[in-house]
C-alpha cells in the first residue's frame, strides 16, 4: 500500500503562524463586525450583488465579500454605504495586499 507524502514543514509551519496570527488578533466579533454589521452586509449583498471591481472591467462575478473602502482601524465608518464595496474573493485579496504594502 503506498505511503501518503509527507507534508513539508514549512507547511505545518506557516499554519502555526496563521493560528498565532488569528489569536492576536481576536474574532471578528472581537474586532467589532457585530449583528449590525451581520445585517448591513446582507442588505448590502443583495443591493449590490456583483463584485465592483469587476464590474468596471466589463466582468460579471457575484459578491463574495462586502469590505471597508476605507479600513475601520483607518477611521472607516462602520455601516456606512459610502464606506462599503462588494468584493469578489479575488479582488478582496488584491484590495488587502495594496493596502498592506502602503502601510
Amino acid at each position: 500500500m503506498p505511503y501518503a507524502p509527507k507534508r513539508h514543514r514549512a507547511i505545518r509551519s506557516a499554519r502555526r503562524q496563521h493560528r498565532s496570527y488569528d489569536k492576536r488578533r481576536g474574532s471578528a466579533r472581537q474586532r467589532g463586525y457585530d449583528t449590525a454589521w451581520d445585517k448591513f452586509s446582507a442588505w448590502y449583498r443583495k443591493e449590490h450583488p456583483l463584485c465592483e471591481e469587476c464590474v468596471k472591467n466589463d466582468l460579471i462575478i457575484p459578491v463574495d465579500v462586502v469590505d471597508h473602502i476605507i479600513p475601520l482601524a483607518e477611521g472607516g465608518a462602520h455601516c456606512d454605504e459610502e464606506n462599503a464595496m462588494s468584493l469578489c474573493w479575488s479582488c478582496h485579496e488584491k484590495k488587502k495586499a495594496r493596502e498592506k504594502r502602503a502601510r
